[in-house]
This record gives structure tokens, sequence and C-alpha cells, in this order.
């Protein structure tokens, strides 16, 4: 992998964290138990990381 592949990927793995704080907020606000965000939450993101 190149170092500009490498910086993309890097930037692409922020922009989607960041998106993904907004929906734990979003989630967080609505009064969705916490117990449950996580259990619906990293779940899912641990195939992906």
């Amino acid at each position: 992998m190149s170092l500009p592949d490498l910086g993309r990927a890097i930037g692409l793995f922020a922009v989607t964290n960041v998106d993904d704080i907004v929906l734990l907020a979003l989630f967080f606000a609505r009064g969705v138990p916490p117990p449950k965000v996580a259990l619906g939450q990293y779940p899912g993101f641990v195939p992906i990381g």
C-alpha cells in the first residue's frame, strides 16, 4: 500500500468515526439505554475494524 493510499484510508476511517459519534449522540439523546446502544453498536463495528 502506498503512502497516499494509506493517508486516504486513515482519512476515510476518521470521517466514519465522526459519523459514528453523531449517531451515538442521537441514540443517547432519544433516551436509548447505554447497554442497548453498546450491544448494537460495537458488535457491528468489530467485523469492520
